[in-house]
This record gives structure tokens, sequence and C-alpha cells, in this order.
């Protein structure tokens, strides 16, 4: 079965969308197994708007995300989870992600996350 490129892009189209509205980043503490039904981090410690203008890519499939906590923020605390919100109030968390180093967060760094979300077409 031949599947066009244009109802491939329609479909990467559709469920990047779903992300459209995001634009937060969480960062947490909490070290809990990752699961599709969390709406929260594990112990979330502070929460920032995107450093960067997420950048979204119908073609690859991606969408590409990007949090800061500066150097006044996080400290003493040991960065092990972050998550994508839609918003401060009314808030929906659509995705959460155990980082595979956690990091000792102190004054004298600030920490740079960058999440990529691909979408892939199976079987088409």
């Amino acid at each position: 079965m031949t599947v066009q490129q244009t109802t491939l892009d329609n479909i990467k189209t559709e469920a990047l969308a779903e992300f459209d509205d995001l634009i937060e980043m969480a960062f947490g503490t909490g070290t809990g197994a990752e699961d599709p039904s969390d709406t929260a981090l594990g112990n979330e410690i502070e929460r920032n708007v995107f450093d960067e203008t997420p950048l979204k890519s119908i073609a690859a499939g991606t969408y590409d995300f990007s949090g800061l906590l500066g150097l006044s923020e996080g400290n003493g605390n040991t960065i092990a989870e972050v998550g994508l919100f839609n918003s401060s109030s009314g808030v929906t968390m659509k995705s959460r992600k155990l980082l595979t180093n956690t990091v000792a967060k102190t004054s004298n760094k600030d920490l740079s996350v960058g999440i990529r979300i691909t979408v892939e077409v199976i079987n088409a």
C-alpha cells in the first residue's frame, strides 16, 4: 500500500499540534518511574517559561523545547526530572521525563535542558 507524503505530513501535523500550547518547563527532584498517566512532577521545585521559542519541524516530525534554571534558581536541590506544561493555571502536564544524569544544582551553575518530541508514522 502506498501512502502519499502529504498524508504522512498531515498525520505529523495533527500529532505535533497536541504540543502547540506548551509554554513552560518545570524542574523537580522526583525519581519515581515515568508513567503516561502522570499529571505532575514527583516533586516540583521550579517552573519557568521556555527560554527559547519551541521549534517545530513537520518534515522531521519533531518538536524541540528548551528550559533553563538560572544561577539563583533551584539551588541546593538535585534535579532529577522535568515536565512540559501548557500554563501556570488550569495546568496540563503533557510530558514528564527523568534525567539520565541528575544534577546537583548550585549557585555557580545554571542548567539548560532540551526535550525533543518525535512523531513517527509506523506501518504506513
